[in-house]
């Protein structure tokens, strides 16, 4: 199963999902240098602009997939 690293901000932002521990130190960097470089995608022109008092760096394994374009093979 896959794995990526997630860095969430205390503000309930998710400001990045990466394939490797080495790429994160150069997220954060990213993250306070410019926050303005990243955004709400469900809301146009918006930005974040106050950097979270924190940044929570999980690791997460895929567990599972599931096809929503497969019929359920339950179902019958």
């Amino acid at each position: 199963m896959r794995k990526e690293y997630l860095i969430i901000g205390s503000n309930n932002f998710w400001y990045a999902s990466l394939s490797s521990k080495k790429y994160i130190k150069n997220e954060i960097a990213s993250i306070k240098k410019n926050p303005e470089d990243y955004g709400n995608p469900d809301q146009l022109n918006s930005c974040v602009v106050d950097l979270p008092e924190k940044l929570h760096i999980y690791k997460a394994i895929e567990i599972d997939q599931v096809d929503l374009n497969e019929e359920d093979e339950n179902e019958n």
